[in-house]
């Protein structure tokens, strides 16, 4: 209850055209959550890759919209 209904509807459209990418989902395990979202049927753009900070894989609903899905890497301790 966020938005009003003006507002949502104008949200719902843009998610629906497809345009609304960048949205970003972090994860505790990113190598578990992504095998169970693809086990859902969830369009994964390829396996979690290792990045300088952490490891993350692209996702897209069924519109065609994109979302990351991260994990930031560990602090290392000394």
């Amino acid at each position: 209850m966020l938005l009003d209904e003006e507002s949502a509807a104008q949200l719902r459209g843009l998610i629906d055209k497809g345009v609304l990418g960048g949205g970003v989902f972090e994860a505790d395990d990113i190598y578990k959550t992504y095998d169970e979202l693809k086990a859902r049927g969830v369009e994964m753009k390829g396996p979690p890759t290792v990045q300088s900070w952490g490891t993350a894989t692209v996702m897209t609903d069924n519109s065609g919209n994109w979302f990351s899905l991260g994990q930031e890497k560990e602090a290392e301790v000394s």
